[in-house]
């Protein structure tokens, strides 16, 4: 956050994942996940915060997207959790739909500090490989992008979607669980500024 302002000042409506406050601060040409992808210590570290960031947090609670669909509408169906790290969600998901297959997809270097999954799951959950900017090799009921988008710029979320495209069949669901600001002014200045 320290480096933000400048960042916005060096690079004006950029688009680019690389010019941020964080590049700055490290004094890093590549972009943060790029950086992730090659230190699994570092990676690791990163996870366990976001663990812990979502943990504490009720709004960003696994059982909201429970609860925001009808899970039972797709059977024995198969869904994927695009960018799902450790598998919360799919774990979630399969242990209150009992019919349910699930695959959480993540970074390699994500994937490979996943704790083993539960047990009485494990049949119908997996933990997969895959970088969402590559063409989606599994063809799903449904596709789940939680806390996806708000980390990427227009231009790179429409990629994320593009890359989608290969596997989607005739009824495929894309559900997306993310936050949007509000127009400026919509609600009271201090929950404004803590959102911008």
């Amino acid at each position: 956050m320290e480096k933000l302002i400048d960042a916005l000042n060096k690079w004006p409506r950029s688009e680019e994942p690389n010019h941020t406050g964080w590049n700055l601060a490290h004094k890093i040409e590549e972009p943060l996940y790029q950086h992730l992808a090659k230190n699994l210590k570092l990676a690791t570290r990163f996870g366990a915060t976001m663990s812990a960031m979502i943990s504490n947090n009720p709004a960003f609670d696994p059982s909201h997207i429970q609860q925001s669909y009808d899970w039972g509408s797709l059977g024995d169906g198969l869904v994927v959790d695009v960018g799902g790290s450790h598998g919360a969600v799919a774990i979630e998901l399969a242990s209150k739909n009992k019919k349910l297959r699930l695959i959480s997809q993540d970074l390699d270097s994500t994937i490979q500090s996943a704790p083993a999954l539960p047990a009485e799951i494990s049949s119908r959950v997996q933990i997969m490989a895959h970088d969402f900017f590559t063409p989606q090799t599994v063809v799903a009921d449904a596709y789940i992008f939680r806390w996806i988008f708000h980390n990427w710029s227009d231009k790179y979320a429409a990629k994320i979607l593009q890359a989608l495209i290969p596997a989607l069949k005739p009824g495929g669901r894309i559900l997306v669980q993310d936050g949007l600001l509000p127009d400026p002014g919509q609600m009271s200045s201090w929950r404004e500024q803590d959102l911008r």
